[in-house]
């Protein structure tokens, strides 16, 4: 295989790379018990993020909740009294009739992400419980302890972390109707991609010298 063809490969690569990552920022959440912990939620998602930002653009629409990227912050947070272990979410304004979607966002901060609770339409109440739990769907947040004396090493993982607040989002439209955002690409992978095409150039000129 020549240069010309080796490089072509290398950036058909670098150019997929780029593709297959652009809608890699939200995942299903993993934990058996996860979306239960919010009562009357459809579905969950699981961010990369862990800032909740509402300035323009904001973090539900960068990072493309339940495939949408048309979220409205409806001047609603709840700062959770007492431990930040449970308490409840209610809608008060006839939200439902404006928005075909509404979305808790749940957010705790160090070590876990933001969590996305797509509502059943019609609810306006219900209960929740702190999903940021090590057992469930934070791993990361087990405490190993190593063998001591006559007691085995082991994993603690009844760790539950607390809410620090729930945001308030709606859209107009049903979710999964428009496309996720397109993700800005990472810097390094525009150097590399650069650096394929001026060797693609380069070789492809020597071959026709």
């Amino acid at each position: 295989m020549n240069k010309y063809f080796m490089f072509k490969a290398f950036l058909m690569s670098a150019l997929l790379g780029i593709t297959l990552n652009s809608y890699a920022t939200l995942v299903t959440c993993t934990g058996a018990n996860t979306l239960s912990l919010v009562e009357h939620a459809s579905a969950c998602q699981r961010s990369t993020e862990f800032q909740d930002y509402l300035s323009d653009p904001m973090t539900v629409n960068t990072e493309g909740f339940f495939g949408s990227s048309d979220w409205v912050y409806f001047d609603k947070k709840d700062d959770p009294a007492g431990d930040g272990q449970s308490g409840t979410w209610s809608l008060t304004n006839n939200e439902w009739s404006t928005y075909a979607n509404i979305m808790l966002v749940f957010k705790n901060g160090e070590g876990t992400t933001l969590l996305g609770y797509l509502l059943t339409p019609t609810f306006t109440s219900g209960d929740w419980y702190s999903p940021f739990r090590a057992d469930d769907e934070f791993p990361n947040l087990c405490v190993h302890h190593d063998a001591k004396g006559n007691k085995p090493a082991y994993d603690d993982c009844s760790k539950v972390k607390n809410v620090s607040h729930i945001t308030y989002y709606g859209r107009s439209t049903p979710a999964g109707e428009d496309p996720p955002p397109t993700q800005v690409t990472e810097p390094g992978t525009l150097v590399l991609v650069v650096f394929g095409l001026a060797s693609l150039a380069f070789a492809r000129r020597r071959q026709t010298i």
